[in-house]
């Protein structure tokens, strides 16, 4: 263990494979600081993308981090926020990938600061298998998101859910989203439509589902709200899954949203 100084980590990974044509395909990214002090300065992960994969946004932000692309593959993520010894900080990259991009690809990414003690750990790399894109058949893929961080106590954090079909053929039947959220998180109300959905509260779970059709390369958008517990944890990771509508391919089915939760502020206001 380093002393006296901060030692930054960094992980990367994703869920299921992608696929051939896939958008918003999503990188987990989380920078940890496992030394003997809090982090200062400006914090920079770089993660330039191999061949088969190209940035979805040019600038973007997610979670503390501002991020900045170039040449459509070389992405520079920075913050200036401060990571506390035994903390972390986490935040996604998506991508797109190419139509014909085969077999494994493996992403490195790389985190740097002026006080870190130790560089011998500073990059983390994750090997992603890519599908052949579905010929005849449907195929949904699920994406997650939320602007900021949320704070104990809040009411109504609200999550974006996306549902999109990168098949070559259109949805048919039900189609079911199940939200099954961490501890921490609960759900706002307890039967609620958004967008098309239609969706239903058990305990810690919520599902959603829709008859509509989702045509080939198009997507339906929704929106789950939750309620943040006054002891939530400091990170949290909300699942959410997609199957029916015809699918044929569940290896992409879900995906991972890390959260972020604040302190609440006693005795001043707090505005968001």
């Amino acid at each position: 263990r380093v002393v006296g100084a901060a030692d930054l980590t960094i992980s990367k990974s994703h869920t299921g494979n992608f696929v051939q044509g896939q958008t918003n395909a999503q990188f987990n990214i989380t920078v940890s600081n496992i030394g003997g002090a809090n982090s200062t300065g400006v914090i920079t992960v770089s993660d330039n993308l191999p061949t088969g994969l190209t940035a979805t946004n040019g600038t973007f932000t997610s979670g503390a981090f501002t991020c900045t692309v170039t040449g459509n593959s070389n992405i520079n993520c920075t913050t200036n926020a401060v990571i506390t010894v035994g903390s972390n900080l986490p935040f996604n990259i998506n991508v797109n990938v190419d139509t014909n991009a085969q077999g494994t690809i493996t992403n490195f990414a790389t985190v740097s600061n002026a006080a870190d003690g130790n560089n011998a750990n500073n990059t983390a790399s994750d090997i992603v298998t890519v599908d052949s894109r579905v010929v005849g058949a449907a195929d949904l893929i699920i994406d997650k998101s939320h602007t900021g961080n949320f704070v104990q106590g809040q009411v109504g954090a609200q999550y974006s859910v996306v549902v999109r079909n990168i098949g070559g053929a259109n949805t048919s039947g039900t189609i079911t989203v199940v939200d099954t959220l961490p501890t921490g998180l609960s759900a706002t109300n307890g039967t609620f439509t958004s967008g098309a959905f239609s969706c239903t509260t058990n305990g810690q779970t919520i599902t959603c589902t829709t008859n509509a059709v989702i045509t080939v390369g198009s997507n339906l958008p929704f929106n789950i709200s939750v309620d943040v517990a006054n002891n939530a944890a400091a990170n949290v990771i909300n699942t959410v899954v997609v199957s029916g509508g015809g699918d044929a391919n569940s290896n992409n089915n879900l995906d991972n949203d890390p959260t972020v939760i604040d302190p609440r502020v006693v005795g001043a206001a707090d505005l968001t």
